[in-house]
């Protein structure tokens, strides 16, 4: 029998080492008015799960996302905070968070990420 993992929903087998990259954003330099470029990007080690789509996400994103999804999507399951447009890599596959859905009823920390598969991490 699978024994429940830190994340307490997600067992044990399916928990995976991941790292985020976040990327610093422009900021506009209110003296001179030029774009400031963000600074070398933050690698944070972390835990999580990365699993398929079901037919009810893709039901839900069709709706919510306007069809912006693809076969190639997976599901993020983590006790992490990341915003849009964070890049996941599990060592092999790269992939960017674009939608999130926090369970703070269940268990404040808890987070579902949608991610898309991307070809390579900035940074």
């Amino acid at each position: 029998m699978s024994t429940l993992s830190q994340l307490e929903f997600i067992p044990n087998e399916y928990i995976k080492d991941l790292v985020a990259v976040i990327k610093g954003e422009r900021a506009l330099n209110r003296d001179d008015g030029e774009w400031i470029e963000p600074t070398t990007p933050e690698k944070i080690d972390f835990k999580g799960a990365i699993l398929p789509l079901s037919s009810r996400d893709l039901n839900q994103l069709k709706i919510q996302e306007d069809g912006i999804f693809s076969i190639n999507d997976k599901k993020l399951y983590t006790n992490k905070d990341f915003l849009n447009r964070t890049q996941i890599t599990d060592g092999i596959k790269n992939y960017e968070t674009y939608v999130a859905k926090d369970y703070d009823i269940i268990n404040s920390g808890f987070r579902i990420y949608y991610i898309k598969k991307i070809d390579k991490i900035d940074g």
